[in-house]
């Protein structure tokens, strides 16, 4: 299946970000903004060759991990520093591509709040404000169950993300999974960079997909026990 020319512009070349630092490549989104019909018909063909051949070039999933001093404690501490990591400019365009055709494909509860456009904090508090005043004017007792799921965010398997994906329909030529496989991460100093290292768990910090991802894990896992409110809120 291709993808046509108005979804490059519409879905992807309008969400990257200008002025942000480079990968390894050293390209930049401004570089392929100012080719224009060259520069799109380049990333035209890349999302094609992915979705032909089923996996992305080693080269676009690569990434750079940056130190940033935290500006406070002690240098020479590494919980000092604060860990950025860095993503190839032409992988995201395709992650946000690929991020557009699962969205259509999958049906998220409307009881999901995390990474949902238009629902944030404030409505879960609303929602929980408003069940806390029904609750004690009728004189029921109301239980919460609190889950920090912030460190689990880095720690998905990665067959997970994939049984979780095949059990809400998504196709598999999308490669999803590919972008996972043999990536590696490389450290940058000011002296130089190291030879890289692989991260087999979590998920791609920086990346478009990643909170996708995470909310089509938390939909297959919680289809088993969903049965509306009071009983659900996540």
């Amino acid at each position: 299946m291709a993808y046509t020319r108005y979804s490059i512009y519409a879905v992807a070349r309008k969400k990257m970000k200008r002025h942000k630092a480079t990968c390894l490549s050293g390209l930049v989104t401004e570089m392929t903004q100012a080719t224009q019909d060259i520069g799109t018909q380049w990333i035209l063909d890349l999302c094609n060759g992915i979705v032909k051949e089923g996996c992305i070039p080693q080269e676009l999933k690569s990434s750079v991990l940056l130190l940033v001093y935290k500006g406070k404690a002690d240098p020479m501490e590494c919980g000092s520093y604060r860990a950025i990591k860095l993503l190839e400019h032409a992988t995201k365009v395709a992650e946000r591509i690929f991020e557009h055709k699962i969205r259509q494909q999958i049906d998220i509860d409307d009881m999901q709040f995390g990474f949902i456009r238009g629902k944030g904090t404030i409505d879960t508090i609303f929602i929980v404000r408003q069940m806390q005043e029904k609750f004690k004017a009728k004189g029921k007792k109301l239980y919460f169950d609190f889950l920090d799921l912030e460190t689990a965010f880095d720690r998905v398997l990665r067959e997970v993300i994939r049984w979780a994906m095949r059990k809400l329909g998504v196709e598999e030529w999308l490669a999803v999974m590919s972008m996972y496989i043999g990536a590696k991460t490389v450290v940058r100093t000011v002296y130089c960079n190291n030879i890289g290292f692989a991260v087999k768990v979590g998920m791609q910090q920086g990346s478009a997909l990643s909170p996708l991802l995470f909310l089509i894990l938390m939909e297959a896992l919680s289809r088993e026990f969903r049965v509306a409110l009071p009983w659900e809120l996540m």
